[in-house]
């Protein structure tokens, strides 16, 4: 019955890369009310969109990508399979370990959240790296200061990925970790 807490942060630095405000007022008993304000723009949103929004890059490689929110791993296959690569998704990290152990060797990249029930993205990837030591691991999390950059090298992670985050940094991240390996 409780959530990760993250969908607030998450909307809260989309608001913030917008340049907008996000306000809200709460009354025990009666319930909260957000507002969100975004600026107006001057142009033609869609014409903005596709003029000054860099393409992704683009891979075929496998990736196995793990979240315990139904609607991003959905967004996010559908994204990642837009990009070219070929993904398996699910909400269940302990599901994603026994596919991984089933066939260790049918998977080129491992994108992980890191707070998920059960099995976190750290001991998740702890898990993965002991059958595959070289198998390249990206961690997502929303709270950037829970998992510092010593202790993602230190576990064997490639990078880390702060929420929220677009398509253009993932992709770019995602070539950089698959095309230098030993990074």
């Amino acid at each position: 019955g409780e959530g990760t807490g993250l969908g607030l942060s998450m909307v809260q630095g989309i608001v913030k890369n917008h340049n907008g405000h996000l306000s809200f007022e709460s009354e025990p008993d009666k319930g909260s009310m957000f507002t969100v304000y975004i600026p107006l723009l001057k142009e033609d949103p869609r014409q903005a969109e596709i003029f000054n929004s860099p393409v992704p890059e683009k891979g075929s490689e496998k990736i196995l990508f793990v979240d315990d929110e139904e609607i991003l791993v959905k967004i996010m296959k559908d994204v990642l399979e837009d990009c070219g690569y070929e993904v398996t998704a699910t909400t269940n990290p302990v599901e994603a370990l026994n596919l991984f152990m089933e066939n260790p060797n049918d998977f080129d990249l491992i994108i992980s959240d890191m707070t998920m029930p059960v099995l976190t993205g750290d001991k998740f990837s702890e898990e993965i790296l002991k059958i595959r030591k070289n198998i390249p691991i990206i961690i997502c999390t929303g709270y950037s200061e829970s998992v510092t950059d010593s202790r993602i090298k230190d576990l064997g992670i490639k990078k880390k990925l702060t929420k929220p985050f677009n398509i253009e940094n993932l992709s770019r991240i995602i070539r950089e970790v698959l095309d230098n390996p030993e990074d």
